[in-house]
Order: structure tokens, then C-alpha cells, then sequence
């Protein structure tokens, strides 16, 4: 596994709950070169839901490397 994609699949341990409620958008990233790849986070009043893969339409898109990222 990449360390981006363990980056990505351990975000949901590390999210803070509390500081998102009453928060919505969707985040895409669009992460290139080596171990890149594109994710998107859901974030929902206080919970969050990471996929891989493009939203059709996010609220934000952050695009940069996969080695700047993390």
C-alpha cells in the first residue's frame, strides 16, 4: 500500500468530529507522480467518508504530487 493511500485510509481515525458539525463540502484530491492517485472526502455535519476515485462535483479541489501532499 502507498503512503498516500494509508494517509487517505486512516483519515477518518484522525478527523475531529467536533470541529465539523455543521460543516458540508467535499474535498477532492487530485494527487499526481509517484503513489498519487485522486480521493475525495465527504464531510457531513460532523462525520466524514473518504473514497478513492473523482466526485462529480466537489466543493474543492486541492491538485499537487503525491510526495507534496504528504
Amino acid at each position: 500500500m502507498s503512503l498516500v493511500k494509508q494517509i487517505f485510509s486512516e483519515m477518518p481515525r484522525h478527523f475531529d468530529r467536533e470541529a465539523a458539525r455543521g460543516m458540508n463540502a467535499v474535498i477532492q484530491f487530485r494527487l499526481s507522480g509517484d503513489g498519487g492517485g485522486h480521493y475525495h472526502a465527504i464531510i457531513h455535519d460532523g462525520s466524514i467518508d473518504v473514497r478513492e476515485g473523482s466526485h462529480q462535483s466537489p466543493h474543492v479541489t486541492l491538485t499537487m504530487t503525491g510526495q507534496d501532499y504528504v
